[in-house]
């Protein structure tokens, strides 16, 4: 691709364009999580998850919780 454009550059841009001469930057994007359930029963069961993502410099964190029922 072009190098003018790639991640490298993510900071390198100024009003007028790319700035001249500037050094050329590396980040890592990496996304985590887990997941954990119980049985409490034989229809009842519950879960949590929860996530981590890093991307672009920006930290996001989800969770949830939640109860699964089946049903016959």
């Amino acid at each position: 691709g072009d190098e003018d454009f790639s991640y490298h550059n993510r900071n390198n841009w100024g009003l007028g364009g790319l700035i001249e001469d500037a050094e050329k930057e590396q980040w890592e994007d990496y996304q985590t999580g887990v997941q954990f359930g119980w049985k409490l029963s034989k229809s009842i069961g519950i879960f949590f998850e929860g996530e981590y993502t890093k991307f672009w410099d920006s930290k996001i964190y989800n969770s949830s919780v939640g109860l699964n029922i089946t049903l016959k």
